[in-house]
């Protein structure tokens, strides 16, 4: 969750970085794709479409998904 949400001390440069690097190499991996042939483009702006809107529903969600598994992992 970020390096953030239950650390009492963050290091922005290890998440930023972290950020970064997979930003990095999604684009190497789509460009690889592109080049081999093997993806389309209208692949990968559906595929980053659905990661978006699983992303923000995560987020949005985050509180209600962990005790729906807290109780269906533990007696509560």
């Amino acid at each position: 969750m970020y390096q953030m949400k239950y650390s009492e001390k963050i290091n922005y440069n290890i998440v930023y970085g972290m950020f970064g690097a997979l930003g990095t190499f999604g684009i190497w991996i789509i460009i690889a794709g592109l080049y081999t042939g093997t993806i389309f483009i209208y692949q990968n702006i559906i595929g980053m479409l659905y990661g978006l809107i699983f992303l923000v529903l995560s987020l949005n969600f985050d509180r209600e998904i962990h005790r729906m598994c807290e109780k269906t992992g533990f007696i509560v």
